[in-house]
């Protein structure tokens, strides 16, 4: 809340023993997850700050978390080299499906696809994955970045009426942005000038 153009603190979440590295909000608004480098997700109550449930599963720091857009599933991603995916309609979080990625390397962030939750995009050193959650055996679509920084970051990226997810915005450690035409899949990913968004 701003008042006199100062923030003013309105809640404060108080339980993590390490940096907090994501947060994410359900459709509603009725509840907030964090995650931490303290190996835990965390599920609390916007209205009373209560904290409703801790995941300790991940046995390294957790990078990411992300509610699906119909607030089905929770998805978590660590630096243990796993995916986890959990009932949010359940208070236990348990696990519905984990998916470990090749190497059990560290993976750094998660995104949703925007008109499929079934499909999740992830960065994990030198490679952006494509996970489809109904195939959990099946190895990840990847598209690599040899001889690169490790893939800090990427993003779904959807314009005016495109309909089948748009384009991927990703990032590095190294200061580079990636701008992927990877629709339907990674198999025909280009890279794309940054100009060409104003073309979408």
């Amino acid at each position: 809340d701003l008042e006199g153009g100062v923030c003013r603190t309105m809640h404060q979440y108080q339980g993590h023993t390490a940096p907090v590295t994501s947060i994410a909000y359900d459709n509603s608004g009725d509840f907030l997850l964090t995650a931490s480098r303290d190996y835990t997700v965390r599920l609390w109550s916007t209205e009373s700050t209560t904290l409703m449930t801790i995941f300790n599963q991940h046995e390294g720091p957790v990078s990411s978390v992300k509610y699906s857009h119909d607030n089905s599933y929770i998805v978590s991603t660590s630096h243990d080299g796993y995916i986890r995916l959990f009932d949010s309609r359940v208070t236990n979080l348990s696990t519905m499906l984990t998916l470990p990625v090749a190497q059990t390397l560290p993976i750094n962030t998660v995104d949703i696809h925007p008109t499929d939750i079934n499909e999740l995009l992830i960065t994990s050193e030198d490679s952006v994955q494509l996970y489809d959650i109904r195939k959990p055996t099946h190895a990840a679509e990847e598209a690599y970045f040899d001889g690169h920084a490790s893939m800090t970051c990427a993003k779904y990226c959807r314009f005016g009426n495109d309909q089948d997810g748009g384009v991927i915005i990703c990032g590095d450690s190294g200061g580079r942005v990636y701008v992927l035409d990877a629709m339907p899949t990674l198999d025909t990913c280009k890279r794309m000038p940054l100009g060409s968004l104003m073309k979408k």
